[in-house]
C-alpha cells in the first residue's frame, strides 16, 4: 500500500471535517436549518363514521337533496345540513371521511372519496348510514409518497397512518426533498 495514498485520503477528510461539509444530494441542495415545506397529514383507518354535529371549519363544495344540504369537510368528511327552514339551517351530523374532497349522489346512495378511493354510502336512513362499497384506489387525488409540489418535506412515517393529504408548515432540518 502506498503511504501518500493513505496520507491524502486522511488529508482530506480532515479538511472536510474543519470544512463543516453538509450532506449533498445530486441537484446540489442542502438540508436547511428552517424552510417552509410540506409535512404530510395522517388518518389511522379509513373507515366512515357518522359523529354529531360540527362547525365548519374548511368547507367545500355541496349538494343538495330535498331539504337536506352536504357540504363537504375538506379532507375530513362531509356536513349533514336541514334545510327545510332556509332562514335557520340545523347542522345535523357528520360524516367522518379521511381525505374527502369530493361528493356526487344518485338515489339515496352518497359517492365520496376517502383519500383514492370511492367510497358508496346507503343514506336512505340517516340515523344508520351504510357504506355498500369502497373501491380502493379509483382515483389519484393524493400520493402518498410525496407531496403535490417539490421542495423540502418531513419524511413519511408510517406508524401514524395512512397520508390523506399534505400542509405547508415551517420545518427544522427536514431529511427529505422531493
Amino acid at each position: 500500500m502506498n503511504i501518500s495514498k493513505i496520507l491524502m485520503g486522511i488529508s482530506a477528510f480532515i479538511l472536510c471535517f474543519m470544512a463543516a461539509c453538509k450532506p449533498y444530494d445530486p441537484d446540489g441542495n442542502y438540508p436547511p436549518k428552517e424552510v417552509e415545506g410540506w409535512v404530510p397529514i395522517y388518518a389511522k383507518k379509513l373507515d366512515v363514521n357518522t359523529t354529531g354535529a360540527k362547525s365548519i371549519e374548511n368547507g367545500g363544495k355541496i349538494y343538495i337533496k330535498g331539504k337536506i344540504l352536504f357540504q363537504i369537510e375538506t379532507g375530513k368528511g362531509i356536513h349533514v345540513i336541514n334545510i327545510s327552514d332556509p332562514s335557520n339551517p340545523e347542522k345535523i351530523k357528520f360524516i367522518e371521511i379521511a381525505g374527502c374532497q369530493e361528493l356526487a349522489m344518485m338515489g339515496n346512495v352518497l359517492y365520496a372519496n376517502s383519500v383514492n378511493d370511492l367510497v358508496s354510502i346507503n343514506l336512505a336512513d340517516l340515523d344508520n348510514i351504510i357504506v355498500t362499497n369502497r373501491i380502493e384506489n379509483a382515483f389519484h387525488m393524493v400520493n402518498k409518497y410525496h407531496p403535490p409540489v417539490r421542495g423540502w418535506f418531513e419524511c413519511i412515517d408510517p406508524s401514524k397512518g395512512e397520508v390523506v393529504g399534505w400542509e405547508m408548515k415551517t420545518l427544522y432540518s427536514p431529511k427529505c426533498l422531493y
